[in-house]
């Protein structure tokens, strides 16, 4: 074997190498993208409740003399 086919074929390795590490990059990426938009539908609800009691404790006091 030549020198020049060993570095070829080590081309050849490093590649599916690389695009391995890259997918597991993009899935990690991918599950922390899901834990932030979970968290934001989460803190989402949480505020929206929250207006809704401001709504309804500013009805509660208008309606009173």
């Amino acid at each position: 074997m030549k020198p020049n086919d060993r570095s070829l074929e080590h081309r050849q390795q490093a590649l599916p190498d690389k695009l391995r590490e890259a997918c597991h990059v993009l899935q990690r990426f991918e599950q922390r993208m899901i834990l932030i938009s979970h968290r934001s539908d989460q803190i989402a609800f949480k505020m929206q409740q929250i207006r809704k009691d401001i709504q309804q404790s500013m009805h509660g006091h208008s309606n009173q003399p």
